[in-house]
């Protein structure tokens, strides 16, 4: 089938930021004594936002949260994006698709990259963790974006690189891709989120573009 709307998560899906959020954990932490490594981090930290520092048993919880949105907004601002982003984006933008980002991050950190990479008229809403009251993998942040595009949820499809990404949208009632770029393997792993069957697995975001069009390969299918 085809789909006329796309919810789209930012970090790690369509921006190259996961690196730029791990070495900023690692250098906000540092000045606290703490030497974290990388797998401690995803361990403790990674996707728990502001959260994250209280599981390192950091007291000043909310001025390291500060200390690290003001680095990761300086590390993002000129983020590079995956291949194939801009132009399937403005591909479907073409075609009429509606096309929402929903994600955890904060609007001072997102909008000034939409606005360097030229995404920003391209996107149609913007949803961030700052506009609900639960964060994935709560469906709120997929069905408050739906309300604001006036879509039909059965036309409609998230794509994300995390389990979250895909239980927001089956909870919501919509169709979802799981994103596996091969460099974020060593943040993810992503046998665990195909565990929780997305419709379709991608591994370049240029498939979404055959995907929303129904022109998808059978080898993209492999979560039936």
């Amino acid at each position: 089938m085809q789909f006329s709307t796309v919810l789209l998560d930012w970090d790690g899906c369509m921006a190259k930021t996961l690196q730029v959020w791990m070495s900023t954990y690692q250098k906000v932490y540092s000045r606290r004594g703490i030497r974290a490594t990388s797998a401690e981090i995803i361990e403790k930290s990674w996707g728990n936002l502001s959260h994250g520092p209280k599981n390192f048993g950091i007291e000043d919880n909310e001025e390291c949260w500060r200390e690290i949105i003001v680095e990761v907004r300086k590390g993002t601002a000129q983020v590079p994006l995956y291949p194939g982003v801009v132009e399937t984006i403005t591909t479907l933008k073409e075609r009429k698709v509606k096309l929402a980002i929903v994600t955890s991050s904060e609007k001072s950190v997102l909008l000034p990259a939409l606005k360097f990479n030229q995404l920003d008229e391209l996107i149609d809403v913007v949803v961030t963790e700052e506009d609900v009251n639960h964060p994935k993998p709560h469906p709120e942040i997929v069905t408050y974006a739906l309300e604001k595009l006036s879509s039909d949820v059965a036309e409609s499809i998230i794509i994300g690189d995390t389990g979250k990404d895909i239980e927001a949208g089956k909870a919501a009632g919509i169709a979802t891709i799981l994103l596996c770029h091969q460099e974020n393997s060593q943040f993810y792993d992503f046998a665990k989120y195909i565990a929780l069957r997305p419709d379709f697995i991608a591994t370049e975001f240029s498939d979404l573009e055959r995907i929303v069009s129904g022109e998808y390969s059978s080898e993209m299918t492999t979560a039936e």
